[in-house]
């Protein structure tokens, strides 16, 4: 029996066992924090719930402790991102880092200098507050965070004094600790604060902090943290995306990411997996003999450890990330409790012992499901709408409205092992409609292969003499199926439904279909009348323009009319939308909205007349089409 039903998710504490096996890299920072010369600023990359904290607190122990070298300061930033305005926000930041060096400078005792130098750090703080206070901290534009808050209005009043001031203070407490090299500030959730405000603190940081004697340590996720700066050098682009990253090479000397693909993925898992009691160790150590072992990384022939394969199922799902494993593990634990209770449950109503429903080969069916209901909910709930997943087919793609692929994908496809049937190119397919999808499209085949290897492992009949290729394809649809309806009961208790309609929603916007009849093939019946209308209003649209000039983009349920070659972004001349009750939306460039139904089918001349001279503004051809006098006319009362 395991000791808890659950795995907290807490940062590691720096004596607790290194059970991510980071204790390499953490030395490593280590030694090189002791050697380096100062000011200095490091950042600990990392995505959200990759470990940052957890490491972070090594180097505290190692650096700061009890006999460590250097004086720690720690910040946690969203304990300041909860109240106040964005300037307060940064001014309590400040006030509080300043407050934390005397407090911890003052503990190896006190002296006059070092009083009158922290008494001259707080005037000047306070006073080049009180001249800034007016100013608007959470914009961030021409003018920098640091220039914003402390604008010099008065004589004295710069950056530059208290930066001395802060200087001289730290140099007072160094006299006093003796044996101390410096002091070392780690800030905490530096991406939970609003990133421009994350931004602002940055600037602050080099224009105040780059002092001799001191080292920042920051946990970071830059993706997040990046985003303040899109007041200042506008959205992120291929174009720009060095002004970014100069951004922030002026104030981070040292960047430095969490080692994630060193964690030791199946130690770490397989004893979560034992505290919860999901696993015992003699399952992890059993081995199976899969038809296809070739998706299990570190495996020769077909023979595969339980421990191997659950790592690899966690690798294709959310990947080493601690904080979205706990939340694995806590599901599956939730699951398996569930199970106890139904199974002791049969036993009072039978009054006699029940065989176990829920054992190794159940366990390992449900990981999967739960790895894909927590990492990749839109196939979890394709799984829903048809669980024999080796049966995923084109009517079935169709009716999804994904995009067909072309014959060089087909072509392409058939060269890679994730993808040479049928059912593995609908998952590609599916992935097309995102980018985060796009980019996981192998990990998600890789997860279905070894569901598919884990259910045929244990449960497939051996061939009946006489049974034919179709004989047997059907007994293991009939396996697979039974499987995954078993397993998505028990898993169904831990779905969250909305999450996953609204990023099914979001993907559906993004669908593209490579031609008219692609299109016209995914069009279902209570559409087909006003497909069929839409056909009359293209065929118009393609009378009015050359052939070439315009082209049509076609997505779920929506048509885009385009300028085929355009000067700008201004590409849409109409927008027009299928609805079930036989009637077509246009959506004008304009965002003037009207409808078209069987009564009243005709596009005013006003309004092509307004097509066209938007056309002429932005089309790049050199052919002027003709138009009618200009005219401000709207269409008709029966077409708004």
């Amino acid at each position: 029996m395991g000791k808890f039903s659950s795995i907290i998710d807490v940062p590691i504490k720096a004596k607790e066992k290194d059970i991510l096996n980071v204790a390499v890299h953490v030395k490593a920072l280590e030694k090189f924090l002791r050697r380096a010369d100062t000011p200095l600023t490091v950042a600990i990359q990392g995505e959200w719930g990759s470990g940052k904290t957890s490491f972070m607190n090594q180097i505290h122990e190692g650096l700061c402790g009890e006999n460590g070298e250097f004086i720690g300061i720690w910040t946690h930033a969203w304990e300041y991102a909860i109240w106040g305005t964005p300037k307060d926000i940064l001014m309590n930041m400040m006030q509080g880092i300043i407050t934390d060096i005397e407090r911890e400078a003052k503990a190896f005792g006190n002296s006059l200098d070092m009083s009158e130098a922290f008494h001259m750090v707080r005037s000047m703080f306070f006073h080049v507050a009180r001249i800034g206070a007016q100013a608007a901290a959470a914009q961030l534009g021409a003018t920098t965070a640091a220039e914003t808050l402390f604008r010099e209005e008065e004589k004295g009043s710069t950056i530059k004094v208290l930066n001395d001031a802060l200087s001289k203070a730290v140099e007072q407490s160094l006299k006093v600790a003796k044996g101390k090299k410096g002091f070392i500030f780690f800030i905490d959730d530096l991406d939970r604060l609003d990133p421009v405000v994350a931004v602002q603190f940055l600037e602050l940081i080099k224009n105040i902090f780059e002092l001799e004697h001191c080292i920042f340590v920051l946990a970071i996720d830059y993706d997040v943290v990046v985003k303040g700066l899109k007041p200042k050098f506008g959205a992120r682009t291929e174009e720009n995306d060095r002004e970014f990253r100069s951004f922030f090479d002026k104030i981070i000397q040292v960047p430095f990411s969490i080692p994630i693909s060193s964690y030791d993925l199946e130690k770490y898992i397989g004893n979560s997996l034992k505290e919860i009691d999901f696993f015992q160790s003699n399952e992890l150590q059993k081995k199976l003999k899969l038809g296809d072992a070739s998706f299990i990384p570190g495996v020769s022939g077909n023979v595969v450890p339980v421990s191997k394969l659950i790592a690899a199922i966690t690798n294709y799902s959310t990947g080493a990330n601690p904080r979205a494993i706990k939340r694995m593990l806590n599901t599956l634990s939730l699951i398996d409790i569930i199970q106890e209770e139904l199974r002791e449950e049969k036993k009072k109503s039978l009054l006699q012992e029940v065989e176990t429903e829920f054992g190794l080969y159940e366990k390992l069916v449900c990981f999967c499901l739960v790895s894909l209901q927590i990492a990749y909910p839109a196939f979890y709930n394709l799984l829903l709408s048809k669980p024999m997943f080796i049966g995923w087919d084109e009517e079935f793609a169709r009716k999804r409205g994904y995009r067909v692929l072309t014959e060089e994908e087909k072509t392409s496809l058939t060269e890679y092992e994730e993808f040479d049937e049928d059912w593995e190119r609908f998952i590609f397919r599916a992935c097309q409609s995102s980018s985060y999808l796009k980019a996981r499209s192998n990990s998600i085949s890789s997860i279905f292969n070894i569901l598919r290897g884990v259910i045929l492992s244990t449960a497939q009949k051996a061939p009946a003499e006489g049974d034919s290729e179709d004989d047997l394809q059907k007994q293991e649809e009939e396996i697979i199926e039974k499987a995954i309806r078993n397993g998505l009961g028990m898993a169904s208790v831990t779905g969250l439904k909305s999450s996953e309609d609204q990023e099914e929603k979001n993907t559906y916007t993004r669908i593209r279909y490579e031609s008219l009849e692609d299109f016209e093939k995914t069009v279902e019946g209570n559409l087909s009348e006003s497909f069929h209308l839409f056909l009359d209003v293209k065929k118009r649209f393609d009378e009015k323009f050359q052939e070439g000039f315009i082209k049509y983009e076609y997505s779920k349920n929506k048509i885009a009319v385009k300028i085929a070659n355009n000067k700008t972004y201004n590409t849409n001349i109409v927008k027009i939308v299928l609805r079930t009750n036989g009637k077509l939306k246009i959506v004008d460039f304009d965002d003037k909205v009207y409808t078209l139904d069987r009564s009243s089918t005709e596009i005013s001349d006003q309004k092509w007349d307004k097509y066209i001279r938007y056309f002429n503004e932005y089309s790049e051809n050199d052919v002027e089409l003709p138009s009618a006098p200009e005219s401000d006319a709207e269409a008709s009362p029966a077409q708004q």
